[in-house]
């Protein structure tokens, strides 16, 4: 069954409860260096999960080789582990 939207109604995207408030909209996911420029971003709905996406945020960003990285905690996740290893 496909779930039907008004036209006024943005399909893409979805309701978060955070901190006891609830917001609808998108979230950005970023990659940015020291300096805080941004080197890549990822716009998912507001409910994505940070964990499940650190792979599609990255590839967003022309990272050169062998470079550290820097994550959040929410980030943190043995799949996200073996892919900052590479």
């Amino acid at each position: 069954m496909v779930k039907e939207y008004p036209d006024s109604v943005d399909s893409q995207t979805a309701w978060l409860k955070k901190g006891g408030k609830y917001r609808f909209g998108y979230k950005r996911h970023h990659f940015t260096d020291n300096e805080g420029l941004v080197l890549g971003m990822l716009t998912t709905k507001a409910s994505t999960n940070e964990v499940a996406n650190l792979e599609q945020v990255s590839n967003t960003a022309d990272l050169p080789e062998g470079i550290p990285l820097k994550a959040d905690k929410r980030y943190q996740s043995k799949k996200n582990s073996e892919l900052l290893k590479e």
